[in-house]
């Protein structure tokens, strides 16, 4: 995105781009012009022209007579604003009146969209025109005669201190910690989790500038990752409450937005959250201690190790903080002169050595004076970084700058006199970008993406790429304070310091440049034309901006707003605005507190009444160029029509939206869309070929033809996509739609998509939010591969691909990648070995490899980050590899330690590394085996070159486990047919059970496969059987078993299987035992092919045993009870086809027992045969039997695998192996009973007689899933899993889950679909059917499957 005219200046204004503009407006082919005007306009072009070219200059370059200077300069400024602002009044009345119009001012007024206040009634058009020239003219005129009678002799600054080079690209994290190594220290000996139930609060106090922000954050992120729960807070001067609440409960509870804003639920929700959990809290920059206060009520004191650390400029403060005691106070000093030499010179020169004899002398002065502060002395190196050796002038000159008062350096005047330097040696470029930041609250973090846009909008930058770099530049000068930095080492977001941003609004206040009020602001005195302003009103309910009899608010151009809607000022009053940032608070008086009692902080809170912002005035801001509102606790009405504004860059809305305006199709110039995920995008949205940015798109809740579309945006560079629960079929449509629009869009940078977070859903940081993944391998299939792609992350939590994309190695600029895969070869680890630029790498892989995934001195030469999440840790380092990985995450399981030694893994080859991070999943591990595990990590990084920073999380979940999370749905079906909750006999508990069965997703789970194996992992295995593995004195059986293992490892599974004969079967399962009771790294691996082996061969078995049944086996299961003796080979035995179940005792139940055949009264054990099966087929009018689903011989040999994996802790691939196979079979016999899978569109469009049939189709269906396939499938699960009871419900959970989800959709298809009088009889026997069925069903159930 670039623009044709100059950009604009803080100290020129449009000065620059005037010229062009009138071009422009001369030659368009709409001027509406008279001959007479153009003339008048090419002279006041000509003036504009030889005023920039021989007067116009930067004031900072002038020393003297600077104020002089500075008046001039303001004086044409504001002259550059009046006329930019005529040119685009004229132009588009022109457009609006058309050519050669003669249209009075009060015709003027009335045409649609247009207000021009400025017009007399009486006064023409023309003559407006013409006195408006003229009196730019004379303007133009006295400025240049005010600039030779002033300024024709003033002097001028030295070249070099205007001619600024960039800063050394030495690495300012390292430079800014110079001298705090010892603090750093301390403190974390003070705050670190050491195991102590204690709740300890420290303070570090110091003066501004000091350096008490980096030296807490460098504390919290050595020490953060220690607790469960943690938060990095900043208050301000004037604090809002709520803010700063729901900024420390967004970040202890992440993926989880507030339920509330109230002050006192947000303290109740931190510390309900917090209880019983370890956390640290960080508040930086306390400034009252009634903020204190407020803070600690919300931070429990129990018996959990819990930290808190805050930083404040005032002793009192840190006294209250810290109950009165100096234990655990820090006082923060400036840096000795020795520590300030560091960082000064190695800011400018790269280290303290390079600094030239030359230059020694005036640097030891502009060390002494810069009075030890780090943010002063930073500043100061920034600006002489880069400088040549000779330019010793330069040098004196920011020497002479700064005063020799040592009690002045580290005063606010001090700071003053560095920010004021800084500032004038800014590129002038950088000088309206700094002035900008005052429009922002003093506590804000600031998005970097949002400047960025907000920059080009104003017209300060050319394009996306500049503007970024200006972002980096001054983070780099230490004007602004870095936040958010991603796993690429890319400053996402930043703060400014308080004494920076105090400079920041004194210098845009003295050059008219923007103002920042807030509501305590009554009584200042603005000027009569403000060009950019903020007000910062918070929760306050009836702040109003001050206004005096001259001020007007039509040459606005940015206004940021923040506070209650009532507050905020009309739009119509800012009609020259450019960029409008609103950000709307929630409103107290539309809430009800029903408390019973000050204590009480968990009462009832009634939700917001329905607040609206009506944003129909939007449309009459001709001039708008980006829009944000966030406002996420109101819905919003949308303007009708926006295609007039045609200047529209950025159109960004965090709000309750549904839809977006339909004509934002017709906007010409958009480049950056971002909707709420629950807004439909607009149709027609491919004209939008303009658009660089989209998002955030629902790929569940917008039709596949949107989607679609979305491939005609051949402009599109990034685009960020979510997935909710709500519609699945669609989401499984646009999915596959997706890999074709990634084909058609070659300019792609960055794709992201991350499930939809919900404020009412509750999750976790690696569980996800909310887990619904289904399988797809849409991308693998992309071809051509996007080729600029940069940015690509898949969440887990989505979707899990079948492999590494082999396109993935065409991506020549990819730097960081995010994605989830069935397995990991040694092919996909060659692919990302060939990535030249990845920086960034997240790999989830859903099975465990036979072997270690091993990396070598290949490849990977720039990544600096590296996740690795799987059911082991399994992956090796070998000498040379990933040389510049500083930060290593790992994610597994308790249970897979044993197999895979960490102290093999070779953390120690991995030389750059400076933080390690392990999340382990496994409940119920006791706190002596997390000790020991943390022994085994700190054994296993004790060979590191450094001291790495260790990091270990004990979760309660285990990776690759069940991740479906059942969710709550409305009790929609049931209010759609009328029914109330009382007619299901008063079991309540029904319903959301219903509910959450309506609202879950078909999860698809993985087979685990076997991997290659790399020649790096066989010299790592070390020798194979029959070298000095074992030695003389080593078990036979052992030897034997491993013999045994080798020998079937030759013979793929597609050859011959173990278990074709019960004798190697029974052979192989006593080897497989064998191995578990013995150690060594053979023993290991060997045991991993075995459990490979017999997981491939359970698949097989499971397939090959299955029963096939016909669609007459299943209804025959409809017919009524009949009792028949069936001759068998042995005995006659009668057989009843109703059943029920029975527990050990003999009574009839809902548990797990025998299942039973009826004859005259008496119940005794059943067992199906294959000769019972035969009989019956004798009988023609008889069904066979349809409880038999898999063949007794096949479920007794899958229970002895079973029995063995489980024992070896395979548990997870077992599951995931029976539950495919299972869930598929059931699905299909649902198919042959006529159930189809359809959507409620397809259901909607079938003629009634076939909807009919189906209906009565999916009655019997139901009684066949529940009474018969379910009840069958149960105890085949309750055999084969008969050693572990979890594993056996979640196999059947997961097996049964497809099927009945797929009876409920339809069942919820026809509840919310059209209705018509014949449907209703069908409608309530489904319902009836349903209700009857309902308790069996749920009996069916237990544990996490049936919350």
């Amino acid at each position: 995105m670039e623009m044709m005219e100059a950009p604009i200046s803080a100290s020129q204004g449009a000065m620059r781009s005037l010229p062009r503009k009138l071009e422009s407006l001369l030659s368009g082919p709409k001027q509406g012009l008279r001959a007479e005007e153009k003339k008048k306009l090419r002279g006041l072009q000509a003036d504009l022209q030889g005023l920039i070219d021989n007067y116009l200059f930067e004031p900072s370059e002038v020393e003297s007579p600077a104020s002089t200077a500075n008046f001039w300069m303001k004086d044409v400024r504001d002259l550059s604003y009046d006329i930019d602002d005529f040119i685009y009044e004229l132009t588009h009345v022109a457009v609006s009146g058309g050519s050669g119009a003669r249209i009075s001012a009060a015709q003027i007024q009335k045409l649609p969209g247009v207000k021009i206040s400025r017009f007399p009634e009486k006064l023409k058009r023309r003559q407006w025109i013409s006195d408006e020239i003229s009196g730019f003219r004379t303007r133009v005129k006295e400025a240049i005669q005010r600039h030779k009678a002033y300024l024709g002799g003033c002097r001028w600054r030295p070249s070099s201190s205007v001619q600024h080079s960039a800063p050394s690209p030495c690495s300012q994290a390292a430079i800014r910690l110079v001298g705090m190594d010892s603090s750093i220290n301390q403190l974390c000996g003070w705050l670190a989790n050491d195991g102590q139930p204690e709740h300890k609060v420290a303070s570090i106090v110091g003066t501004s500038g000091v350096g008490k922000t980096t030296l807490a954050r460098e504390v919290y992120r050595k020490i953060g990752g220690q607790f469960e729960c943690r938060a990095f807070v900043q208050t301000s001067r004037k604090q809002d409450m709520r803010m700063l609440l729901a900024s420390i409960l967004s970040q202890v509870r992440r993926h989880h937005l507030p339920d509330s804003f109230e002050v006192h639920k947000l303290l109740f929700d931190i510390k309900e959250h917090l209880h019983h959990k370890t956390y640290i809290i960080v508040i930086d920059n306390l400034w009252a201690s009634s903020t204190w206060d407020i803070i600690s009520h919300a931070l429990p004191k129990g018996n959990c190790c819990s930290r808190i650390l805050s930083t404040t400029e005032v002793d009192a403060i840190a006294q209250t903080c810290c109950a009165d005691t100096s234990k655990y106070i820090f006082k923060k000093e400036p840096l000795s002169e020795d520590e300030s030499r560091e960082l000064f010179l190695g800011t400018v020169f790269g280290h303290e050595a390079g600094c030239p004899q030359v230059l020694k002398e005036v640097s030891n002065e502009i060390i002494k004076r810069s009075g030890g502060l780090p943010l002063a002395i930073i500043i100061l190196a920034s600006l002489l970084a880069g400088q040549p050796a000779s330019s010793i002038e330069h040098w004196n000159y920011i020497k002479n700058s700064l005063s020799s008062d040592s009690s002045t350096n580290t005063s606010l005047e001090g700071i003053k006199q560095v920010l004021n330097l800084g500032y004038d040696n800014l590129p002038h470029g950088l000088k309206a970008c700094m002035l900008y930041l005052c429009l922002y609250e003093e506590d804000r973090v600031i998005w970097k993406e949002d400047l960025v846009k907000q920059w080009i909008a104003e017209g300060f930058i050319c394009a996306v790429e500049v503007a970024q770099s200006y972002f980096d530049e001054l983070v780099s000068r230490g004007m602004i304070q870095p936040v958010d930095i991603n796993c690429n080492d890319e400053i996402m977001s930043c703060r400014v310091h308080h004494m920076v941003l105090h400079f920041i609004r004194y210098k845009s206040t003295e050059e008219n440049f923007s103002i920042a009020l807030d509501h305590s602001q009554t009584t200042i005195r603005l000027a009569d034309k403000v060009r950019r302003l903020a007000l910062h009103f918070g929760n306050v309910q009836y702040a109003t901006l001050p206004m005096t009899a001259s001020m007007r608010l039509s040459q606005v151009r940015s206004l940021a707003f923040s506070g209650l809607l009532k507050c905020m000022p009309s739009f119509v009053e800012f009609r020259f605005i450019q960029v409008l940032i609103l950000k709307l608070l929630p409103d107290p008086d539309n809430r009800s507190d029903n408390f019973t009692g000050s204590d009480d902080l968990s009462g009832n809170i009634t939700e917001p009444d329905d607040l609206s912002c009506n944003l129909s005035e939007i449309s009459e801001l001709f001039r708008l160029r980006y829009f944000h509102l966030d406002a996420c606790h109101m819905s919003v009405e949308h303007p009708t029509q926006m295609k007039q504004l045609k200047d529209l860059v950025a159109w960004e809305i965090d709000a309750d939206v549904t839809a977006v305006p339909s004509d934002i199709v017709d906007v010409p110039g958009l480049f950056f869309l971002s909707i709420p995920s629950v807004a439909q995008l607009p149709a027609d949205i491919g004209r939008m070929t303009s658009l660089r940015t989209l998002g955030v798109i629902d790929l569940s809740k917008n039709s596949t033809e949107n989607i679609m579309c979305l491939g005609e945006l051949i402009n599109l560079q990034d685009l960020h996509l979510t997935c909710s629960t709500l519609q699945p079929d669609n989401l499984e449509k646009n999915l596959e739609c997706l890999g074709l629009i990634v084909r058609k869009l070659s300019n792609l940078k960055c794709v992201t998509l991350v499930p939809a977070v919900s404020s009412h859903v509750k999750t976790q940081d690696d569980v996800g939010a909310p887990s619904m993944s289904i399988s797809w391998d849409g991308f693998t299939t992309v071809s051509p591969s996007p080729a600029l792609l940069q940015r690509l992350e898949l969440s887990r939590h989505c979707f899990i691909l079948s492999s590494l994309p082999e396109w993935t190695k065409d991506l020549t600029k990819l730097g960081i990648l995010k994605m989830a895969v069935r397995k990991v070869s040694s092919e996909d680890v060659v692919i990302l070995k060939g990535l030249p630029s990845l920086t960034a790498l997240s790999l989830f892989v859903w099975t465990t490899p036979t072997r270690r995934i091993i990396f070598d001195n290949e490849g990977f030469l720039v990544l600096k980050y590296f996740k690795f999440v799987c059911l082991a840790p399994c992956l090796g380092f070998l000498d040379g590899a990933m040389p510049k990985v500083q930060n290593l995450k790992l994610g597994f399981n308790a249970n897979r330690m044993e197999r895979y030694s960490l102290v093999a893994a070779g953390f120690e080859h991995l030389v750059g590394l400076n933080k390690l991070s392990t999340k382990i999943g496994g409940a119920g591990t006791n706190e002596c085996n997390r000790r020991s595990a943390e022994l085994v990590f700190a054994d296993a990084i004790s060979k590191h070159p450094s001291t790495p920073i260790i990091n270990i999380q004990w979760v309660d979940w285990n990776y690759c486990g069940n991740y479906d999370k059942y969710t709550e749905a409305p009790k929609e079906i049931w209010k759609q047919l009328g029914v109330q909750e009382k007619n299901l006999e008063g079991d309540a508990n029904k319903l959301p059970y219903i509910s959450a069965w309506l609202a879950a997703l078909r999860a698809s789970h993985l087979q685990n496969m076997v991997n290659d194996v790399s020649e790096a992992e066989n010299r790592r295995l070390g020798p194979s059987i029959g070298d000095d593995e074992l030695d003389e004195d080593s078990n036979t059986a052992v030897k034997e078993a491993l013999r045994l293992v080798e020998q079937w490892d030759s013979v793929a599974p597609g050859v011959r299987l173990v278990f074709e004969s019960p004798e190697d079967g029974e052979e192989y399962l006593a080897a497989a035992s064998c191995l578990m009771g013995a150690a060594g790294r053979h023993v290991e691996w060997a045991l991993q092919v075995a459990m490979t082996r017999l997981e491939e061969e359970f698949h097989q078995l499971l397939i090959s045993g299955t029963v096939s049944l016909t669609a007459e086996d299943l209804h025959a299961f409809l017919l009524p009870r009949l009792s028949l003796t069936v001759p068998t080979s042995n005995y006659t035995s009668s057989i009843d086809l109703d059943y029920t179940w029975t527990s050990d005792e003999g009574d009839e139940s809902t548990g797990w027992g025998t299942l039973s055949s009826v004859s005259d009264g008496e119940i005794s054990p059943y067992l199906m045969l294959p000769d019972t099966r035969s009989a019956l087929k004798d009988f023609p009018d008889v069904m066979h039997n349809p409880l038999c689903l898999i063949l007794p011989d096949t479920v007794s040999t899958l229970k002895d695998i079973a029995d063995v994996m489980l024992s070896a802790g395979y548990a997870p691939e077992l599951s995931l192996v029976y539950s495919e196979v299972r869930r598929n079979m059931l699905v299909e016999c649902l198919d042959m009973l006529g159930v189809d899978k359809m959507s409620l569109e397809e259901v909607q469009r079938v003629e009634w007689s076939i909807l009919a049939d189906k209906m009565k189709k999916w009655t019997q269906a139901l009684k066949v899933v529940i009474q018969g396939l379910l009840p069958e499938e149960r105890r085949i699960c309750n055999q084969i899993f008969a050693a572990d009871a979890a594993t056996e419900e979640e196999c059947f959970t997961e097996a049964a889950k497809g099927c009945v989800l797929q009876l409920l959709r339809f069942g919820d298809a026809i509840a919310i679909g059209k209705r018509s009088s014949e449907m209703l009889f069908r409608i309530l026997d489904m319902y009836e059917a349903l209700a009857e069925l309902l308790p069996e069903l749920e009996a069916l159930f237990s544990g996490e499957g049936k919350d």
